[in-house]
């Protein structure tokens, strides 16, 4: 299939921004999702196991602010993780209702082939950007990011709490309902 020619009779040369990346992102969770199958993991797992890999021990409540998720989503999802031996809860002694989150092995085994399915998926995308510099794509992209994050907050400049301030970069956005969740927990 010409995807370009399809591109054109679909009408979407003269597509907004927003659009383009949409598609950008469809086309990565259908890869994502046909990928994990054996990994017996949502995709709204993932980023809790990808940014527990990098922020080792952190607590149910600052996963749920990474993330831009509300305490009950992220409580919803550390339980079915916990209850497949992926991540592992414990008590924080000062605090009784706080709990440290960490990986099991089989959680840093299941982010090791996430991170190599993200790796594949980037390099299966990068194959058609014949001549141009994967570094060049990389940071017109995260201008992209940068920027749109910037608009976000020029509209909530009001708010002393906008969430993207202490965004982790392994953190994916989270979109329910058509609203972003932009409260800070």
């Amino acid at each position: 299939m010409d995807f370009n020619k399809e591109f054109h009779r679909w009408g979407l040369d003269d597509s907004v921004m927003a659009e383009l990346m949409s598609f950008i992102v469809r086309g990565y969770n259908i890869y994502l999702a046909n990928r994990i199958q054996d990994l017996n993991v949502t995709p709204g797992q993932i980023r809790f196991i990808l940014l527990l890999n990098v922020n080792e021990n952190a607590s149910q409540e600052e996963l749920a602010h990474q993330l831009l998720l509300s305490r009950g989503t992220a409580a919803k999802t550390l339980r079915k993780l916990d209850d497949e031996n992926i991540i592992q809860r414990t008590i924080d002694p000062q605090n009784r209702r706080k709990y440290g989150v960490v990986l099991t092995d089989k959680g840093k085994e299941i982010a090791e082939k996430i991170e190599k399915i993200d790796k594949d998926w980037e390099k299966s995308i990068y194959e058609h950007f014949e001549g141009d510099n994967k570094e060049v794509i990389k940071d017109v992209l995260k201008k992209l990011a940068i920027s749109s994050m910037k608009t976000i907050q020029d509209e909530r400049i009001d708010r002393k709490d906008f969430p993207f301030m202490d965004y982790h970069p392994r953190a994916k956005f989270h979109h329910h309902r058509g609203h972003f969740n932009f409260r800070r927990f």
